[in-house]
């Protein structure tokens, strides 16, 4: 076997349900099942990684054979790399109310069909409604004698509604994810908001084109934070010289007054027990005036990455690209 300085396999097994239902059709409604794992193995020089579906993680055996395999691959890399010290852990996992698993698909699917019908309002022309629900069952260990599972379930659901008038067309949308339960009963109000606002945005008057104060309500601020700062923020891209970030570490990068704030152990459903190499998530809030974003710090969205940002105290995770 080629030389290994350390190995690490992350396995997930679960179970994806969808509903999509489009203008009162069901379009799709079914469960899918999935049981796949990375393994990593640091060589002589860099990583070799290797995936597979259906390992048996309690079979040295079988570890023993991934892992020789994974080593093969790592010995064609050039980059010399060593691997930094990273404090491992996961956080809680918040406590489901009506476990979506206990909901049989036929009455998730007729009540996402009520959230639908809901939407369509005088006025709106076309709705559809899509219900997601993800189960996560998460196991990882090391060749440092690191070992973790848990279990991640999140579940949600969106709905469109498309009104028009004399040839003008406007959208209402709504969504709710959750990583606490099941989540589908008793939200005809959303579905219903969605069409009304389609209908009222027909009144609407055109903006005049020019540069102007904004109001943005929170899901759009997010969605540009998200692309102007986020992907921005990634480790890899920092390091290929890809980012607009790059080199900025302790520059003013917004207005002043700007605070963002980046947290993944908040019970939302972009929460993260752990990132992908079990390295605890945290939260991270930061100025406009001094702006350091976390993954330029130390530009770790994961473990391969440590090996050129070494860790250091009091600087984020880089969560940015992590899951599960």
């Amino acid at each position: 076997m080629a030389e290994v300085r350390y190995y690490d396999i992350r396995c997930v097994r679960g179970e994806i349900t969808l509903v999509d239902i489009d203008n009162g059709v069901i379009e799709s409604a079914g469960t899918s099942f999935f049981d796949k794992a990375v393994i990593r193995v640091l060589g002589s020089k860099g990583w070799g990684i290797l995936t597979r579906d259906h390992v048996d993680i309690d079979s040295k055996r079988e570890v023993e054979s991934l892992v020789e395999a994974a080593s093969r691959l790592a010995v064609v890399t050039e980059d010399h790399l060593d691997l930094a010290d990273a404090p491992r852990g996961v956080l809680p996992v918040p406590p489901l109310g009506e476990d979506p698993r206990d909901v049989d698909l036929e009455e998730k699917t007729r009540l996402l069909a009520g959230i639908e019908e809901a939407a369509r309002v005088a006025g709106v022309g076309n709705t559809r409604a899509r219900y997601t629900e993800g189960i996560d069952a998460v196991r990882f260990l090391d060749s440092s004698e690191n070992e973790y599972s848990y279990e991640a379930v999140r579940s949600g659901f969106s709905v469109v509604a498309i009104a028009s008038r004399n040839g003008v067309m406007q959208m209402g949308s709504e969504r709710d994810h959750i990583t606490t339960g099941f989540n589908l009963r008793n939200k005809q109000d959303l579905g219903r908001k969605a069409g009304e606002v389609a209908v009222s945005l027909l009144d609407a008057k055109l903006p005049k084109g020019g540069t102007k104060r904004a109001v943005l309500d929170p899901e759009l601020a997010g969605v540009f934070t998200h692309e102007a700062v986020g992907h921005a923020s990634e480790g890899d891209l920092v390091r290929e010289g890809a980012s607009v970030l790059g080199g900025k570490i302790g520059e003013r990068i917004g207005c002043e007054g700007l605070v963002i704030v980046d947290d993944p152990s908040l019970p939302e459903f972009g929460s993260c027990p752990s990132t992908p190499r079990a390295l605890p998530c945290t939260g991270r809030r930061s100025s406009a005036t001094a702006f350091s974003p976390p993954t330029c710090t130390t530009a770790r969205p994961s473990r391969p990455w440590e090996t050129v940002f070494p860790a250091t105290p009091g600087r984020s995770t880089g969560h940015r690209r992590s899951s599960g």
